[in-house]
């Protein structure tokens, strides 16, 4: 009963004052690289729109590796955060138990107006909707980048920014055009493919190297680019699709007398893709 009231009252959040126009949608492999075990994944960050236009979710959706039991999205929602700002939340569960080296892909699709930016992205697993904490008392947060994308044209700027509380190594990023929104469910490797390999549903979409790559980028660090570096130009009406890896600068450590307990022993890590509408 409780679940059913919750989905009530975020179901009411999600109905737009008006009619929205833009598409900004993330899928994203998330990696279970730690000892233990959890059964929950939490996502949340911060989309804009434009004119006090409420954003919608308009689908999500979540699976799981083969014997990590039955996923499924219980809760989600926005909030207001401010002009032009909404935070938005995801949780996702599973009736079995993830471990080391397996996964879970979930993606999100907005409707925002006029702003295709989505940042200050933070995701963690949990047990039993508890977050799973280091010994430096720190959610277990996995590498999750945001994605602004301004300017019209020529001078269209992408900006990767890391939210998180821990380094992050952006290994890989590539950027195409695509003249059709593509579905959400297809923004994965059975249809825009691994990075560096051909789009297996989208076979004529041609993919450009970021340069400057990989990068590592500290808590609350970015970078910049220029998309006509990299081989991108846009007009109205046209989606920017991107697709890369990011994963975590190594293990941390915590000192202790005279020597160092390592917390994480192995590095975090999960391909994405990403779509922006112009």
């Amino acid at each position: 009963m409780k679940r059913l009231i919750l989905f009530g009252v975020v179901m009411l959040m999600l109905f737009p004052l008006m009619s929205s126009a833009l598409v900004v949608a993330l899928n994203d492999d998330v990696h279970f690289d730690y000892p233990g075990e959890a059964n929950d994944f939490h996502i949340e960050g911060v989309i804009y729109s434009a004119g006090g236009v409420t954003p919608t979710i308009t689908n999500i959706f979540v699976i799981g590796d083969p014997g990590t039991g039955n996923w499924v999205v219980t809760q989600y929602g926005l909030i207001p955060d401010g002009p032009g700002r909404w935070k938005f939340f995801a949780h996702f569960e599973t009736d079995g138990r993830i471990v080391f080296c397996q996964w879970i892909h979930f993606g999100i699709m907005f409707d925002v107006e006029a702003k295709n930016i989505i940042a200050e992205l933070e995701g963690w697993w949990t047990l039993d909707g508890v977050p799973l904490i280091n010994l430096l008392g720190e959610n277990r947060q996995v590498p999750v980048t945001g994605f602004d994308v301004s300017g019209v044209g020529v001078g269209k700027t992408l900006k990767v920014t890391n939210d998180t509380n821990i380094p992050v190594v952006v290994n890989q990023l590539e950027l195409t055009v695509s003249n059709v929104q593509i579905p959400l469910e297809d923004m994965f490797i059975t249809g825009l493919g691994r990075p560096n390999l051909p789009s297996p549903k989208f076979p004529n979409l041609v993919w450009h190297d970021v340069p400057g790559l990989p990068l590592t980028l500290q808590p609350g660090q970015f970078f910049e680019i220029q998309l006509i570096n990299a081989g991108i130009t846009m007009v109205p009406g046209q989606f920017l699709q991107m697709r890369g890896e990011q994963y975590m600068d190594g293990a941390k450590g915590l000192l202790v007398g005279n020597g160092v307990t390592l917390i994480r022993t192995t590095s975090d890590w999960g391909w994405f893709w990403e779509q922006h509408g112009e």
